[in-house]
Formats: C-alpha cells, sequence, structure tokens
C-alpha cells in the first residue's frame, strides 16, 4: 500500500525510477479552542530501498507557506514530499543508494 502511494497516489511526486519507495502523506489542521486554524502540519514518512540498503526518513513541515496562488501547498504532497525526495536524491549522489538500471 505505501508503494502504491507513491506510484498512484498522493505521493506520487517521491517517485524515483530505479529505487523501491514508499510512504504515506500526512496533512493536519492546528485547532485552538476548538476552532480549527488556517494553520497545518504537513508530513510524508517513508522508505527507500535499493537491492543493499533500506532507509527510512520522515519529513514534517510545521505551517508550510500556502497563501495566494500557493494556497495547496499545505498538503503534504506540495510541501513534505519534496523534501522527502531531495532527501533521496542526495542519498542516490553520495552513493548511498543505487538506482537499478534495466
Amino acid at each position: 500500500l505505501l508503494i502504491k502511494t507513491v506510484t498512484k497516489g498522493t505521493g506520487v511526486n517521491a517517485y524515483i525510477e530505479g529505487l523501491e519507495v514508499g510512504g504515506k502523506t500526512g496533512t493536519a489542521q492546528f485547532a485552538r479552542r476548538g476552532e480549527y486554524l488556517k494553520k497545518y502540519i504537513s508530513s510524508f514518512f517513508g522508505f527507500a530501498n535499493d537491492s543493499k540498503n533500506k532507509y527510512t526518513i520522515g519529513v514534517t513541515v510545521i505551517n508550510p507557506v500556502s497563501t495566494g496562488k500557493n494556497w495547496y501547498y499545505h498538503y503534504a504532497s506540495w510541501s513534505a514530499v519534496p523534501v522527502f525526495k531531495e532527501i533521496i536524491n542526495t542519498l542516490v549522489k553520495l552513493n548511498y543508494l543505487e538506482k537499478k538500471v534495466d
């Protein structure tokens, strides 16, 4: 199910060809005194595996900028997932993960 979140669901922007990647997005609103605020916490917790290595990484973005034309950036797919993908790409560049080549 976590892999399908990345291949077909809300985490599709975390997909990296040649690696096994899966995870779960989450978006929640802050509440105060029984009222929801226009403040959010967005998260993506996932994994990236190659044939030898396995990494589990969690990204939490507290109150992402989500105003004006970028109003939807409070969703994890637009705030936390790109950070997760950048971390995985860095692990690839530093040779901690190796993409499978067909």
